[in-house]
């Protein structure tokens, strides 16, 4: 198998199986010349691109010590080199994506552009720097193009969610785009999801604010349409809470100051049974937070539980990961509320080093830490009981009355089970 590299996203090179991040050096400035050109390109030509200040003799040996440790990644057989060429034959997503563009194939070319081109990379030579913004630019363009076509076909056959999806995918990549935006308010009204075009609108807003700006009256006005049409539903992507939750005044403010914050990770942890998952999804109520599930795991795939979670569809194409990564990285960011995560710290540990490639942070629940560095704890212990027999508004007193009135609706509390409540303060 060829390998394949990949500049759309987190540059990176796929041998078989294994998936290489590539460093933000010249190795990378010139396996994206050379692949991105499609055919020999000369040596000499590179290298002046590369190291414009410098003499033949220096640069020739620069390269030549280049192409070696390009070679030692395990693309011996991709990069072709002879005495005056270079020219890569392994497969590279930017051409896959531009075939894609030619042929109208538009699922392929949402799936390809899963980032910005060479995402992070820094060009110091003058020549190479113009080239890169303008193939970062014709990338844009293009895509954005693309995406429109494809909104227009979709919404006229009423397939009002996957276009809505296709310009969330844009949006990432173009916030300060205001035709991206307006058609995804529009697009989100249509498709009766309003709080996806109010993310997309939130995420327009912030981008603008770094220049001074604020949304078009256009915008506004498209914005205070969506929020107000009769046919709007409000969407919950977290359970609804069956029961009141009693006491956990003091934590719920914990969390919200949490959410308030900028901070990655934070962990519930508590014995079971103690009200971790309630807790959880109370303080997340006013949050854009989507619940995973994870009571049940027994080895499957947490990146797919995930998935399944956000409603994420994986090609198969890639390693699960790395499209669920692509995927995280073109969405608003939100939190993830993962429950139940003593069934697998293991893959927990290693989700949350996918998860910091992203915006997104993570709220978990566990009867364990999981013991790393980003981890913010928030221990639950039980709630307190009454100092006496005529003490009922306690939570403890509260839960407990509550439970019975679900068995015997008249239920009160009585002297005998307030004693037997007190009585457990020496247990």
């Amino acid at each position: 198998m060829k390998p394949r590299l990949c500049l759309l996203g987190t540059p990176r090179l796929e041998v078989g199986d294994k998936v290489i991040l590539l460093p933000l050096d010249r190795s990378l400035w010139l396996l994206a010349w050379v692949a991105l050109s499609g055919s020999w390109v000369r040596r000499a030509e590179v290298a002046d691109l590369i190291w414009d200040d410098s003499d033949a003799e220096s640069i020739s040996h620069r390269l030549r010590q280049l192409i070696y440790r390009i070679k030692k990644l395990g693309v011996a057989d991709a990069l072709e080199v002879d005495s005056g060429r270079l020219r890569w034959v392994g497969t590279c997503d930017v051409l896959q994506w531009r075939e894609a563009v030619a042929n109208n194939d538009f699922n392929a070319e949402i799936t390809l552009a899963r980032g910005s081109l060479l995402f992070g990379l820094v060009i110091d030579p003058s020549e190479l720097a113009a080239w890169l913004e303008l193939e970062q630019q014709s990338f844009l363009s293009l895509h954005q193009q693309c995406i429109l076509r494809f909104v227009a076909i979709l919404v006229e056959q009423q397939d009002f969610e996957k276009a809505l999806t296709a310009l969330e995918h844009v949006a990432f990549l173009l916030p300060l785009e205001q035709d991206i935006v307006l058609e995804a308010l529009r697009v989100a009204k249509l498709a009766n999801l309003p709080s996806r075009g109010a993310s997309i609108f939130e995420l327009h807003k912030r981008e603008l604010a770094v220049l001074g700006e604020s949304p078009s009256s256009e915008i506004q006005a498209e914005l205070l349409t969506l929020e107000t049409v009769q046919s709007v539903r409000t969407e919950r992507r977290l359970p609804r809470l069956l029961n009141p939750l009693f006491g956990r005044e003091s934590e719920l403010e914990q969390i919200q100051a949490w959410v308030r914050s900028d901070a990655p990770l934070l962990s519930l942890v508590g014995v079971g049974g103690i009200g971790k998952t309630s807790l959880a999804i109370k303080g997340l109520a006013q949050s854009m937070a989507v619940f995973v599930p994870l009571a049940g795991f027994s080895g499957q795939s947490l990146v797919s539980s995930v998935a399944t979670a956000l409603g994420a569809v994986l090609s198969g194409q890639s390693e699960a990961a790395t499209e669920l990564l692509a995927w995280l990285q073109r969405k608003p960011a939100q939190i993830l509320l993962l429950d139940n995560v003593e069934q697998c710290l293991d893959a927990t540990r290693d989700f949350l080093n996918l998860i910091a490639l992203t915006n997104w942070r993570v709220l978990l629940t566990s009867r364990l830490k999981l013991a790393v560095r980003s981890e913010q704890i928030l221990e639950l212990q039980g709630l307190a009981l009454p100092r006496d027999e005529s003490d009922f508004n306690v939570a403890s007193v509260q839960l407990f009355s509550a439970a019975a009135r679900r068995v015997q609706a008249n239920w009160s509390v009585r002297v005998a089970e307030s004693k037997a409540l007190v009585q457990l303060r020496g247990l």
